[in-house]
């Protein structure tokens, strides 16, 4: 497969430099981005190729899972320690949960493994520095 760039997306700058995980949400043809250096994340539009909004107030996101069947986006806010949940098709904020330091969502982009079970309904978070996982299920 060979690519050539089609479009350059200007992006609003952070305090601090950086980028991290990002997912599409085929349905909407949005591409989510973490953006720890301006603690969002920033959504741009794939049909377009432009930036259309920031989702706010993410302390050092640090990855953005997207679950399209089920409609849920997922972010992983280090800076507070905290999973937070959207319903991705509005954005809307549905929860948040306290994880401990140092946790991270992991994501279906890169070497990263899937961390969210649609079926169990269950997130796993992931923290590095003690070699450990923590298991989150929806509550009914």
């Amino acid at each position: 497969m060979s690519l050539a760039r089609a479009a350059f997306i200007p992006i609003p700058p952070g305090s601090r430099p950086g980028f991290d995980h990002a997912d599409v949400y085929g349905a909407g043809r949005r591409l989510y981005l973490a953006h720890p250096g301006a603690d969002r994340i920033d959504v741009l539009d794939c049909a377009a190729n432009t930036f259309l909004r920031s989702v706010p107030d993410l302390p050092r996101v640090a990855g953005v899972l997207i679950d399209e069947e089920h409609d849920l986006l997922f972010s992983s806010d280090r800076g507070c320690a905290s999973v937070s949940v959207f319903r991705c098709s509005d954005e809307r904020l549905l929860g948040r949960a306290a994880v401990g330091p140092h946790l991270t969502v992991q994501t279906e982009q890169g070497a990263h493994t899937s961390g969210w079970d649609p079926i169990g309904r269950a997130l796993y978070v992931f923290c590095p520095r003690s070699d450990s996982a923590a298991v989150y299920e929806e509550r009914a």
